[in-house]
């Protein structure tokens, strides 16, 4: 069974796409015209989520660095943004300390 993680009303990202054109230019540049992208923010961690019919991938960041991203931004990520269970998440971490989520239907393309 699984437990859904509630979230308080002060833990909320917020939408934030709308007021970043500058990083969904850098984010689009090399992808299909068929990805919706949207960033996410709240303080210092930003998600960007992009998602088409084959793929849906988040990137999870914090200004401050890897060890600054908490476990509820990563569920958050999971089941809000992503809407996925949190076993059908492949999660990886990059050398630049960035989070990278990918539903397990996607992750499969990645081997």
């Amino acid at each position: 069974m699984t437990v859904k993680y509630q979230f308080s009303n002060q833990q909320a990202f917020r939408d934030v796409t709308k007021r970043r054109p500058d990083v969904i230019k850098v984010v689009t540049a090399d992808i299909s015209d068929d990805v919706i992208t949207k960033i996410y923010e709240c303080k210092e961690t930003a998600i960007i989520h992009s998602k088409n019919s084959s793929s849906n991938h988040a990137s999870i960041s914090n200004a401050k660095g890897y060890d600054f991203i908490q476990e509820w931004e990563i569920k958050y990520a999971i089941n809000r943004i992503l809407k996925e269970e949190y076993e059908n998440v492949t999660m990886l971490v990059s050398g630049n300390g960035v989070i990278h989520l990918y539903a397990k239907e996607a992750s499969a393309l990645l081997n």
